[in-house]
């Protein structure tokens, strides 16, 4: 049995534009970060999840309030 024909078969190609990746993150801001979701959903944004709703915050960072505030940590 040759090498090609013990892998599985190969899927579709992989996306470009993003990356799957593992964070460390506390329970108690995990369960903020679900609890926002959860409103957010409840007021009818029902597609949003905690990826998109970090995107958003990320994106909503002030770099030097953000390395004021961090910088001291």
């Amino acid at each position: 049995m040759n090498k090609q024909s013990e892998e599985a078969p190969s899927s579709a190609p992989k996306p470009l534009n993003y990356k799957v990746i593992c964070i460390s993150i506390y329970n108690d801001d995990l369960a903020n970060l679900d609890e926002v979701v959860a409103q957010l959903k409840a007021r009818g944004a029902t597609r949003v999840s905690r990826s998109m709703l970090i995107r958003y915050a990320l994106g909503m960072v002030n770099i030097n309030s953000a390395f004021q505030a961090l910088s001291t940590v």
